[in-house]
């Protein structure tokens, strides 16, 4: 037999002459029937929130459901943003090693460059240098071949004017000696007396 309220409150008790105060277990009984009153009331509200509770795990279950398959395809997206993260730090890294690499090389070619430079601007100097000295001996030897034309100008001006005063004489005493003959050769015909020349 189930006991609620109406069973309580139904229930009759046979009296007795050494029994318990009517009155007492009637109040004891109206206490219990209040009790359990309550008791079902909130087992009754209980029942219900258990209800929504279940129909309320139900519907959280779904949204978990979807949540996990959310989750999953977060999770997926970020280890594609890892994985991509990745390819990007592997690709800056290898960019910083280049840029790097290029800079040392660049650093190379310049200090090479530069070397270089410094050998043909030696190279150029000393070139310069002998090619100055070269053109001051040069000069030199076509100042002195210069005074000794002047020299040998001077010396066979000298040579022409005494073999032209020579030639000059010469040509003087043979036109005297000619005019002589020319005398001498007319004379003996014209004269008959001896002429010296």
């Amino acid at each position: 037999m189930v006991l609620t309220t109406s069973v309580i409150v139904g229930r009759k008790f046979n009296k007795v002459i050494r029994g318990y105060d009517p009155r007492q277990v009637d109040d004891f009984l109206n206490e219990i029937v209040q009790g359990l009153d309550r008791h079902n009331r909130e087992n009754n509200t209980l029942k219900k929130q258990n209800i929504a509770l279940a129909e309320n795990n139900i519907s959280l279950k779904s949204k978990n459901s979807v949540l996990i398959e959310s989750n999953a395809a977060l999770v997926r997206e970020v280890e594609e943003f890892k994985n991509s993260l990745k390819k990007y730090k592997d690709i800056e890294n290898i960019t910083q090693y280049s840029i790097v690499s290029l800079r040392e090389v660049s650093d190379e070619m310049l200090r090479n460059a530069s070397l270089k430079a410094d050998i043909i601007v030696n190279e150029a100097k000393l070139l310069a240098s002998e090619l100055i000295a070269n053109a001051e001996l040069e000069k030199e030897r076509m100042l002195s071949q210069v005074e000794q034309a002047k020299q040998d100008l001077d010396s066979y001006k000298s040579e022409i004017k005494s073999s032209l005063v020579h030639n000059v004489e010469y040509l003087s005493k043979v036109e005297a000696e000619a005019e002589c003959i020319d005398e001498l050769w007319i004379a003996p015909h014209t004269l008959g007396v001896g002429i010296e020349c």
